[in-house]
């Protein structure tokens, strides 16, 4: 099965396909996957990157346990895969049941990946879906750019300063954010308060800006405060992904045209707390931007997103999952 492409990078696309039926017909394993300098099946040249996806599942431990299956040689091809072109090729496995990775050939095989969504997801403010969804697209722009994205720092720009009728809210949303982005694989995020004494934070934030991401949460007074006026114009110019976080209390007393045009998510309260989920949104948007950022340089089909299930009722998906 192949999901439509995602034309949200520019000059190119993101194809997902989803494998889990037989290639040569009932109980076969799918079809191979191939990557760049090998010879596809169908004789299509091959994405300059591959992601795949393993789903790992009850089922999937069971076939593969036997080394004579072909299903074990299936998932061990994945692994050679990424180790023949780890700079193609990545593997991100998930775990539908922790049964599968306990003790079986399946770990044996994967078990040296990174999982995504290994943990647990903050029951207050994100969901395994969220959770899952940043994982795979931060692991999708560390692939394609990894000199860039080691690891994806977050600098956080923020006024110090509140309207009259904003109070201590500001101070409260800022602290929400940062405490989120330590329940992530986010890298530690840094702001003013974190630049050493005498360092020159324009320099600093143009030197982080090819591995930084800009998260603003934009308060009454946001717009208006030179530094944070600053502080956009220096992502934008070098091409910095940034999200603005729309927080507005009372009001604006002036709009900034530098700050209108870049992608949003609204961050609201309820019952006098900042919502979790709202920053949540805001991270993963943050995180997908990167994503298309890095990508936006390759060319047209560049990545090929591979999802590889074996389950129950002849290779068919589950509908819940």
């Amino acid at each position: 099965m192949e999901g439509p492409t995602f034309s949200g990078v520019i000059g190119g696309g993101v194809q997902v396909s989803l494998r889990s039926t037989g290639w040569d017909g009932p109980g076969s394993v799918p079809r191979p996957v191939c990557a760049e300098g090998q010879a596809a099946p169908d004789g299509i040249r091959p994405a300059s990157f591959v992601v795949v996806v393993p789903l790992l599942g009850t089922e999937m431990a069971a076939c593969v346990e036997n080394e004579n299956t072909q299903w074990h040689g299936y998932v061990n091809a994945i692994r050679d895969l990424h180790q023949a072109s780890p700079e193609r090729v990545g593997v991100f496995p998930y775990a539908l049941d922790a049964g599968a990775t306990n003790g079986t050939k399946l770990q044996d095989i994967l078990g040296t990946f990174q999982f995504v969504a290994a943990g647990n997801p903050d029951r207050s403010g994100e969901d395994v879906k969220s959770m899952l969804c940043r994982d795979l697209t931060q692991g999708l722009a560390q692939l394609v750019s990894p000199d860039e994205m080691d690891r994806l720092t977050v600098f956080i720009s923020h006024t110090k300063r509140h309207s009259q009728g904003e109070g201590e809210d500001v101070d409260a949303l800022v602290d929400l954010v940062r405490e989120v982005i330590r329940n992530t694989r986010l890298n530690e995020f840094f702001d003013a308060n974190d630049l050493q004494p005498g360092t020159a934070w324009d320099q600093e934030l143009r030197d982080k800006s090819g591995t930084s991401a800009m998260l603003a949460p934009r308060t009454d007074l946001y717009s208006s405060r030179e530094w944070c006026q600053r502080e956009v114009a220096i992502a934008k110019t070098h091409g910095m992904p940034v999200i603005m976080m729309d927080a507005i209390g009372t009001g604006e007393e002036r709009g900034s045209f530098l700050m209108d045009h870049m992608r949003r998510i609204a961050v609201r309260k309820a019952d006098g707390c900042w919502q979790r989920q709202d920053v949540y949104r805001a991270l993963n948007l943050l995180v997908d931007e990167c994503r298309s950022a890095r990508s936006g340089c390759t060319r047209k089909n560049s990545l090929t997103i591979t999802l590889n299930s074996m389950l129950r009722d002849g290779h068919r998906m589950h509908p819940n999952r």
